[in-house]
């Protein structure tokens, strides 16, 4: 619990949670064209339980970009 606890506390540094990180770790390797958000939430949703989630959390970064 240490480990997860360091990690949101300098993730909270740069304010973001967790769920906009794993966002932005997906789009990283993308390519121009960026990838949808179908891929991003299905990739995900394959190995976190997040649900629709993650939607709101998209935007949320797209709102910011």
């Amino acid at each position: 619990m240490a480990t997860v606890g360091h990690i949101r506390a300098a993730l909270a540094e740069h304010r973001l949670t967790q769920p906009p990180w794993w966002i932005l770790g997906q789009l990283h390797d993308a390519d121009e064209a960026g990838r949808p958000r179908a891929e991003v939430v299905a990739t995900l949703r394959g190995y976190l339980d997040v649900g629709d989630a993650l939607e709101p959390e998209i935007d949320a970064l797209r709102s910011t970009a």
